[in-house]
């Protein structure tokens, strides 16, 4: 890819004398190619007021930006340097300009030079010119081409405690991001996941748990004039703001090879004063060996953010340099009119090696015994899990993973019941939570209830998995002529030593169908898993998934159990099950959005869509829901009720079931 450019690395530095710069022409292998020095004054009224004032007029900003950049070309681009660079661009192959400056040596790096025009082009929107910014001395190291799809982590920070005009909208920049990446994610090309609760540790813990080539963060940036310092505004385990600094951010990414671009979406994210070296953000990312940073220099509006993404992330999903990729959004906005052909200067990247995100085809692999991905469990004595594994197939469901998490590593929570109507995910999270959790435990085992569940199975089917597995203390007690709580009580005992992660899928065939709140129809089955919740203070948790809450303990210990109602997943969760379906890969991101405001979020319901519109199309089935509403409704909690109903109930709940809400009984 490299080689398609002609690599010009122009070096500015400040001289001793004032307002005296020199700037030097390399090639990159560090070959001078032209030198001259200038002077130029930084004049700081005129960057305040571009800062400040250049977005309120759009007339006068494009004529005052015009008029700044021609002068600051003219200045820089003199004597040898222009001369060297007017041949190269007569040449007409295309130029991969980086402009170099000194770490310490910011208020060079405060000057907009995105702005730079040549009295016919800005060269950031130039599609012959690629032009970005790097550090002197900082290079970068080689990085190998990602194999498959780009991995993007988008980080959404919207604290509780800010003003109602300053919060963002979680829901809505998700799908301002997916709507940007729609086209490649239905590709299969990129793949996105979202933080929306952006706490350090949360990101340290998602960082931990997988790979990603991209971070996207979306929030709010600041910066302190007063202490020369950056900030990103994350939250706290609470939800409220919390301030973390520049240097901070970049310890935090730093060391995770497979990153190769952050891209900052907060305003303010790469501004820096006269006075500190390392007061921004690009720059301590670095100095960490990230390859690309994209920062905004100023604030920018949402609709020119989004198209601005929109036309990034297509590009960078069609295997464009990320130079290119950024080049090619600029201009995009540039020629879009109204504020847009301002704000096509905001982003700013720098970067040591804009090749960073190259990919080649991942070669599929042959199937065996185990799991489909080498992030999954493997298949090992210490995993007992009859369910299906989705690996990198699953989606969405951020928050209650997240929240298990807590529950069984922070918060002490000895069993967590997931519940909710059939098909809405239960057993999913429960194959999930295994895979992302399994380093934490000793072994994982997973009960189907439907098979039918006693004391006895418990006790037995645990017996032979701790055996497997070097435990063998429960030898004698199983064989022993004892009453099968005493055995319980051991297994409690063991289990409280051998930290397990144990899960009952499917637990309401265990319950009795009338109460909403249910008894577990076996008094011995409620003690022995009483007994054994009780035991294990510190060791084995529980994972119960049931399609109805039911009561484990009598009232006790209720602090150490926590009940997660799963209900439908939101907009952007749906459209990432969307995007996983062929069905809808050459639906537009609007038709989705249509799609979901008429079925909802019931992941099983979204997939029943796609089966039908494998038989007609998706506009079809948009139009005549019928089929999939009949589907839906022998699948889910009112299965079994329903089929019990007269024919002229059943109609009557089959029209009431393609009804967003509820109505009250006069409407029925």
């Amino acid at each position: 890819m490299a080689e398609q450019f002609q690599q010009l690395n122009l070096e500015i530095i400040k001289a001793d004398a004032a307002d005296t710069f020199s700037a030097t022409l390399k090639d990159d292998n560090g070959k001078t190619l032209a030198a001259d020095s200038f002077n130029y004054k930084i004049d700081r009224h005129i960057l305040a007021t571009i800062e400040d004032n250049v977005f309120k007029d759009a007339v006068k900003g494009a004529n005052l930006i015009r008029s700044f950049g021609q002068e600051l070309f003219k200045t820089v681009f003199s004597g040898q340097i222009a001369g060297y660079y007017k041949a190269a661009i007569d040449r007409r192959k295309d130029i991969r300009l980086r402009l170099l400056f000194k770490a310490d040596e910011p208020e060079l790096q405060r000057i907009p030079w995105e702005f730079l025009y040549d009295g016919s082009n800005f060269l950031a929107a130039y599609p012959g010119v690629q032009l970005t910014r790097g550090i002197i001395g900082i290079s970068g190291d080689h990085h190998e081409k990602i194999s498959g799809k780009i991995k993007v982590l988008a980080i959404i920070s919207s604290p509780l405690d800010l003003k109602d005009n300053e919060r963002l909208q979680s829901e809505e920049e998700q799908l301002r991001i997916m709507q940007a990446l729609d086209r490649a994610n239905a590709a299969q090309q990129v793949d996105v996941e979202f933080l929306d609760e952006a706490s350090l540790r949360n990101i340290q813990a998602k960082l931990d748990e997988d790979q990603y080539h991209i971070i996207h963060y979306t929030g709010h940036g600041s910066y302190s004039d007063k202490e020369d310092r950056g900030y990103l505004i994350l939250e706290n385990d609470q939800g409220k703001s919390e301030s973390v600094d520049n240097k901070t951010i970049a310890t935090l990414l730093a060391g995770h090879k497979s990153l190769r671009l952050v891209v900052l979406s907060g305003c303010q994210t790469a501004k820096t004063s006269g006075r500190q070296a390392f007061s921004d953000l690009a720059t301590p990312l670095l100095q960490q060996n990230i390859p690309a940073i994209i920062a905004l220099q100023y604030s920018i509006t949402d609709d020119s953010g989004i198209e601005l993404a929109t036309k990034l992330y297509t590009e960078i999903a069609n295997r464009a340099p990320v130079d290119v990729a950024l080049t090619r959004a600029r201009k995009e906005l540039l020629v879009s009119g109204c504020n847009r052909a301002v704000e096509f200067a905001t982003p700013v990247l720098y970067t040591t090696n804009p090749d960073c995100l190259e990919t080649v085809v991942e070669q599929p692999k042959a199937t065996g015994i185990g799991f489909k991905s080498d992030k999954e469990i493997k298949l090992t004595t210490n995993v007992s899990l009859g369910i299906e594994r989705l690996g990198n197939r699953f989606v969405g469901r951020r928050r209650q993973l997240r929240r298990i998490k807590d529950d069984f590593l922070q918060r002490g929570i000895r069993a967590v019941v997931v519940h909710g109507i059939g098909g809405i995910g239960k057993t999913v999270i429960a194959s999930q939570t295994a895979e992302r959790l399994f380093e934490h435990f000793a072994g994982v085992y997973a009960f189907d209830c439907r098979s039918g569940l006693t004391a006895e199975k418990i006790l037995l089917e645990l017996y032979e998995f701790l055996k497997r597995n070097g435990v063998d203390a429960l030898d004698q007690v199983v064989h022993a002529n004892a009453p099968i709580e005493t055995k319980i009580d051991c297994l409690g005992q063991v289990l409280n030593q051998v930290k397990l992660l144990i899960i009952f899928d499917n637990f309401e065939t265990l319950l009795p169908e009338e109460h909403d709140r249910a008894e577990i129809a076996t008094p011995e089955l409620k003690v022995t898993l009483k007994t054994l919740v009780n035991h294990c203070s510190e060791g084995s948790r529980f994972l119960f998934t049931s399609r109805c809450t039911f009561n484990l303990t009598d009232g006790r210990m209720t602090n150490l159990i926590d009940e997660i109602n799963l209900g439908e997943l939101s907009r952007p969760e749906a459209i990432m099950v969307m995007n996983r379906i062929p069905e809808f890969t050459t639906t537009d991101f609007t038709t989705k959005l249509e799609i979901f405001e008429k079925i909802g979020g019931h992941p099983y319901t979204i997939n029943m869509f796609g089966l039908h519109a494998h038989q007609t199309s998706v506009k079809d089935v948009l139009n005549d829901l019928s089929s999939v509403t009949k589907d839906m409704i022998e699948f889910t909690l009112l299965d079994r009720s329903y089929e019990r109903l007269m024919p002229e109930a059943k109609d009557l709940v089959q029209a009431l079931a393609v009804l967003k809400k509820a109505i009250n009984l006069s409407g029925v």
